[in-house]
């Protein structure tokens, strides 16, 4: 069982402090929400591949891009992006 605990401060003048304490069964909740993420991974992964090659979209990227940048601040690490524009890309493959 999980439990979320919340704490209510009560004033009462003239006498010493009070609070009420509630605890609660989440574990629903959690097991719905849980079923939810579960559910929806395929349809991010549709949603973040391109649907003819498989290959990473411009959504992906832009999550990737912001995952890093995060990273990047928080270690104090550089970061660089190497952007290459391919002419020709059917004579390439």
């Amino acid at each position: 069982m999980q439990q979320a605990v919340q704490v209510l401060p009560i004033a009462v003048p003239g006498q010493r402090r009070h609070c009420v304490i509630q605890i609660i069964d989440v574990t629903k909740t959690v097991m719905r929400e849980k079923r939810l993420r579960e559910q929806s991974a395929p349809l991010k992964m549709l949603s973040f591949t391109d649907a003819t090659t498989g290959i990473a979209n411009r959504r992906r990227f832009n999550e990737r891009l912001d995952e890093e940048a995060a990273r990047a601040r928080r270690t104090s690490a550089p970061m660089s992006i190497l952007m290459i524009d391919i002419d020709f890309l059917k004579e390439c493959n």
